[in-house]
């Protein structure tokens, strides 16, 4: 995972015999050691203001009073089925909706940005302060009970998250306990689960550019291996934190993301 005590932070590509899973990718540095205070988090944010919260439907997402549907930004919970057959409930979503609830149900609640305030589903996008204080989305990654997952437009303390998300996964906590969450190898492409947000790691084996994307490979085979893509749009996320792709190959990072498929030519 580390490169020179940083981290890579992407969305991830599989490929399988004939075809190639890709998706845009992200990045992100991580600190070696850290202190976090709540003012720490709200120093980085932007204040939106205060509210009640009437109900809590999952683990990242509740409703105010005023019928507002919030969805906690930078963090993905297990996903609930709701009842629907075509769903498959995954391990902690209850747990990690329980949590929220007992945070913040019922509460008073301070809501910050930490980019994009809404998305173009008309929820608002936020970073969640409870009514003691506790930071929402650090006290759930702690618990193991939901992943760090952020977008090129709301990146604010994502190196804060992805360190409470090591600590609760080095100590087996919540969700990091089961092997349904497990980190997977990139050299087993073919275990690693199709349409589906995962983290994977390996050593990047090569590097290469087309038309400005930028792809690492983790085998010899693009086409029977699997391959990490970073579009040209996202290129600009990884100068900022002083990435350089060539400089990858023979290190070992870790990926996450959507995995998909792509047909190779």
């Amino acid at each position: 995972m580390y490169v020179n005590r940083q981290s890579v932070e992407t969305k991830a590509a599989l490929s399988t015999p004939g075809s190639v899973r890709v998706v845009i990718v992200l990045c992100c540095l991580m600190l070696s050691s850290w202190t976090v205070s709540a003012q720490s988090v709200t120093d980085q944010l932007a204040y939106l203001g205060n509210a009640h919260v009437k109900s809590v439907s999952d683990g990242d997402t509740m409703t105010l009073t005023d019928g507002t549907v919030v969805r906690l930004v930078g963090i993905m919970a297990p996903n609930l089925s709701f009842g629907r057959e075509d769903v498959t409930e995954q391990p902690f979503a209850v747990e990690a909706r329980d949590a929220l609830d007992l945070m913040v149900g019922g509460k008073n609640v301070t809501l910050y940005a930490g980019g994009a305030s809404t998305d173009r589903h008309g929820r608002v996008l936020a970073h969640v302060f409870a009514q003691d204080g506790t930071w929402v989305q650090g006290a759930l990654l702690e618990q193991g009970l939901a992943r760090t997952y952020t977008f090129a437009d709301n990146r604010a303390v994502v190196d804060i998250m992805l360190e409470y998300e090591e600590d609760a996964r080095a100590e087996r906590r919540g969700l990091w306990s089961h092997p349904f969450f497990k980190v997977h190898d990139a050299e087993k492409p073919g275990l690693v689960p199709v349409d589906s947000f995962e983290l994977i790691e390996g050593v990047v084996v090569d590097t290469a550019e087309f038309d400005r994307r930028i792809y690492l490979n983790f085998g010899q085979d693009w086409r029977q291996d699997t391959t990490v893509t970073i579009s040209p749009y996202n290129r600009a996320t990884f100068a900022d934190a002083d990435i350089d792709f060539a400089a990858l190959e023979g290190k070992t990072i870790r990926v996450r993301g959507w995995t998909q498929w792509y047909m190779a030519p």
